[in-house]
């Protein structure tokens, strides 16, 4: 079960503090991909954790649900 919903804000509250400087503004969930589904570039999320794609400006990044905090 997802931690965070699609459309829900977050910001990364991992523990590298050059990238938490980077991604400090909030980002918005647009989807979840689970342990074990293709993440969109032919690798597997063997992760054993939600991966979310999240949307900063016109960019989009993928977090493990651990590096994100509800914004």
């Amino acid at each position: 079960m997802a931690k965070f919903k699609i459309g829900s804000n977050v910001r990364y509250n991992g523990i590298i503090l050059s990238i938490r400087h980077l991604f400090h503004n909030m980002m918005t969930v647009e989807d979840i991909i689970p342990p074990g589904l293709p993440i969109g570039n032919g690798e597997i999320n063997a992760s054993g954790e939600d991966i979310y794609i999240v949307k900063l400006g016109n960019t989009r990044y993928h977090f493990l649900e651990r590096e994100l905090t509800q914004a």
